[in-house]
């Protein structure tokens, strides 16, 4: 299964369909067209997958350039709609011994949107983890989803080394395994809340700074009278 899955051309990023106006069943469609042309193309697919992930993490940052409620709205389509189609695929190849030659073309191409579309997944959940989390917490059928996609991908032999991080994080936060006792993810409400009122704090002490020179002003000297 994962050598027939690794002549196929991972799907291009949805994020870039969602980044240039089009809407979500305009992406459905992209995905689709994507995926039946990946199928009749053969290449390096390790070079392939890091080029599909740099596109990736490129339109990822342009989603982080939006307004906040803006992103946080399309973060949580997208995770969603990611979601929705890893619970078809995991119905066709959860039961597919992976090391056998596929007879149906439609299984690879799922496995190879799985294999793709999970670092974009763990990505959105710790960039988005107020748009991802009520999707996910107390969901155990979407973790054990999540679980399988991530088991997939690891046993693809495509994330390389410096990705490994992405996956723990991502599960840390995901509660997919035990958090350390010092997780801390920057991008939740809360932290974001705690970040803007220590910059606030620290405004509200310049600024008060700045009066006190401006009521103080300079020191006259007194004009010396010669008798």
């Amino acid at each position: 299964m994962l050598s027939s899955v690794r002549t196929i051309l991972l799907v291009n990023s949805l994020l870039f369909v969602i980044s240039s106006g089009f809407s979500l069943p305009d992406c459905i469609l992209f995905v689709s067209r994507s995926t039946q042309y990946a199928s009749r193309i053969a290449r390096n697919n390790q070079a392939s997958y890091m080029l599909t992930r740099q596109k990736q993490i490129n339109e990822l940052r342009q989603l982080l350039s939006h307004p906040h409620e803006k992103a946080h709205k399309l973060a949580s389509q997208l995770f969603l709609y990611i979601l929705e189609m890893f619970k078809g695929h995991h119905a066709l190849v959860s039961s597919v011994n992976l090391e056998e030659a596929p007879v149906n073309a439609t299984i690879a191409e799922g496995l190879a949107f799985v294999i793709e579309n999970t670092p974009l997944l763990l990505q959105l959940a710790l960039l988005f983890p107020d748009a991802v989390h009520p999707h996910v917490d107390q969901q155990e059928p979407i973790m054990d989803i999540l679980r399988w996609a991530i088991s997939v991908t690891q046993q693809s032999g495509f994330i390389p080394e410096s990705e490994q991080s992405l996956f723990t994080s991502a599960q840390h936060e995901l509660n997919l395994i035990p958090r350390p006792a010092d997780y801390w993810n920057p991008h939740t409400a809360q932290s974001r809340m705690a970040r803007e009122a220590r910059e606030a704090e620290i405004l509200r002490r310049q600024a008060k700074k700045e009066r006190r020179k401006v009521k103080k002003g300079p020191k006259l000297t007194p004009k010396r009278v010669d008798l």
